[in-house]
């Protein structure tokens, strides 16, 4: 589902999607993987845990536990994709990329500029599913980690090899880029 709409505030695992403007491959294009992390960790810092996640170079899944309900899944998922956006904006300008800064300058609406928002950096919308079993889960955390080698991406051969995921620290037990919290009830299961 996509979401525009406010999902309440209730306490478990959500998977989360956050798609680039027009599929575009901002993240490694401004190389904002640390901006990433950085939200995740600010997530972190409200007790929720990451606890899956793979950053591809046009969009992001993540699998968020949600403890601290203070703010909804949507308050979160905005103050995350206006984070990124601000330092993705910050390094495509210190790249001089000004062609693909006036493509985002022109994908917003006239609502939005009279807001003040001057570059699109996401879509509007984020996709959010609750994950209730642990068949669910699982099911997500096998699509998250086996996106890098799927379809047109194909980024590794081995999805343990993709660097901007957590299938690593899944399999092996020793982390990547970024240490995620494993989920207890799934932790000793293969994903390959």
């Amino acid at each position: 589902m996509s979401v525009r709409t406010e999902i309440e505030k209730e306490v478990g695992i959500y998977f989360i999607t956050i798609t680039c403007h027009k599929w575009l491959p901002l993240f490694q294009m401004a190389d904002a993987y640390e901006s990433i992390f950085n939200w995740f960790r600010a997530m972190e810092r409200d007790e929720n845990k990451i606890a899956a996640f793979v950053v591809l170079p046009n969009h992001l899944h993540v699998l968020i536990e949600f403890n601290n309900v203070s703010k909804s899944v949507n308050q979160y998922v905005a103050n995350g994709k206006r984070f990124i956006a601000y330092d993705i904006v910050k390094k495509l300008r210190a790249k001089n990329m000004n062609e693909l800064l006036n493509k985002l300058q022109e994908g917003v609406n006239t609502t939005q500029k009279n807001l003040g928002k001057k570059h699109e950096v996401f879509e509007p919308s984020f996709e959010c599913k609750r994950c209730m079993t642990n068949a669910f889960t699982l099911q997500k955390l096998n699509y998250i980690h086996n996106n890098p080698v799927k379809g047109k991406w194909k980024l590794v051969e081995n999805p343990v090899d993709y660097k901007y995921s957590s299938m690593k620290q899944y399999e092996t037990g020793k982390s990547g880029v970024y240490a995620i919290t494993l989920i207890q009830s799934l932790e000793h299961f293969s994903f390959l």
